[in-house]
């Protein structure tokens, strides 16, 4: 065979490889869709207060094959559905799992009933990674994005605002207290899941620095749930600076990414962001699902960000219930240590004993983290922790 034949046969694959995944990766109507989103996320903006924006959102009943999921003040949630579209997501969902192909995924993709877009109106002061890291990451604990792209809006003021679109993977399975209800089993597979997929970011050099319970979701796979991380908005890659890469950590001026009460005290006092916040972020995750609730809230649903900043500071403890087994609270303990440096990585809390699933030697302790394992349960109620 001649190397020009190789050559033009090489040329002539990948062409056609092309050329098959751009239909692929097409929907119907799909400028009309985009319209429609673009048009009813400002409208829903344009109300004064969240509750105003949420109540509009939700109540959009559009005639295209979409379905509101949520918004924010930057993004917006739809579920799409394919019309005439046999359900094949068994089939789909394996080929996800295996990675064997890029085109693989693709395939996937134009196989399932269900899929998610999301538009997020980019902020001026920080160009989000989102869509470039969405695409990089392939991994079954991890939500997979199937297409990104940027386009322009004028929005309802005539300004114009940059626009990200990610199609993603449908989850349908939301992680709540109600399903959670303390049983450490789930915490400890909910957990252990998480974990998989954030030690590949990490081995990458990727943060997810917005890690919570409602960022976790689930999949029935093999007659079992898999729990993955979602929502790659506040995702930096350390890459991209030769100190990030070095010191495994940013400071990123006058930014304070994540979510209240999940924040790190490196994020909220030094604008510091780095893979140990992501850890932080794990055992605030482990710690509100053995409590059965989110704490730092008032009884009207408003933050108590004086209790709060007294805990991130060190001089409020953590309390655990009696039932709270020694594996568990060690495991919230080390991951919310207040000095970063000593908290563990990825892989030291997969062999957690915890995660493993067995128990402390009676003469073992638990770490002394600067925090005390036991408080008095009224006080805490008292200061609506």
């Amino acid at each position: 065979m001649s190397l020009h034949f190789v050559y033009f046969y090489c040329l002539a694959f990948c062409y056609k490889t092309k050329k098959i995944t751009r239909l692929e990766m097409s929907i119907p109507n799909e400028q009309k869709v985009l319209h429609y989103i673009d048009i009813e996320s400002d409208k829903a903006l344009s109300y004064e207060n969240r509750i105003e924006q949420n109540k509009y959102f939700a109540s959009l009943k559009p005639t295209l094959p979409l379905k509101p999921i949520k918004m924010t003040l930057q993004t917006t949630v739809f579920l799409y559905k394919r019309e005439n579209h046999a359900d094949d997501s068994n089939e789909s969902m394996e080929r996800i799992r295996n990675y064997s192909s890029e085109r693989e995924i693709n395939e996937s993709y134009v196989r399932q009933k269900f899929f998610v877009i999301k538009r997020a109106i980019i902020r001026k002061d920080t160009n989000t990674q989102e869509d470039t890291i969405s695409m990089r990451l392939r991994h079954p604990n991890l939500l997979t994005t199937y297409k990104t792209f940027r386009t322009e809006f004028i929005d309802r003021n005539n300004e114009q605002q940059d626009i990200v679109w990610l199609y993603s993977q449908f989850l349908k399975h939301r992680i709540s207290h109600k399903y959670v209800a303390m049983d450490e089993n789930i915490i400890r597979n909910i957990l252990t899941d998480v974990l998989h997929g954030l030690e590949y970011m990490h081995e990458r050099k990727i943060m997810h620095l917005d890690i919570k319970i409602a960022n976790i979701m689930g999949q029935t796979e093999n007659n079992r749930i898999v729990y993955k991380l979602i929502d790659f908005g506040y995702a930096r890659d350390l890459m991209l600076s030769d100190k990030g890469s070095k010191m495994e950590e940013i400071k990123i001026p006058s930014k304070s990414y994540g979510t209240f009460p999940y924040k790190p005290p490196e994020v909220v006092f030094e604008n510091v962001h780095g893979l140990k916040s992501d850890i932080w972020c794990i055992g605030a995750v482990a710690w509100f699902l053995s409590l059965g609730r989110v704490p730092f809230y008032h009884d009207n649903g408003e933050k108590n960000t004086v209790t709060y900043r007294r805990f991130i500071k060190g001089t409020k403890k953590h309390f655990f219930y009696p039932e709270t087994s020694n594996e568990l609270r060690d495991f919230v303990l080390v991951s919310m240590n207040r000095r970063r440096a000593n908290r563990p990585s990825v892989k030291e809390l997969l062999k957690h004993p915890f995660i493993l699933g067995t128990k402390f030697d009676e003469s073992e302790s638990e770490h002394d983290s600067g925090y005390g394992s036991d408080s008095d349960v009224e006080s805490y109620k008292d200061n609506n922790l």
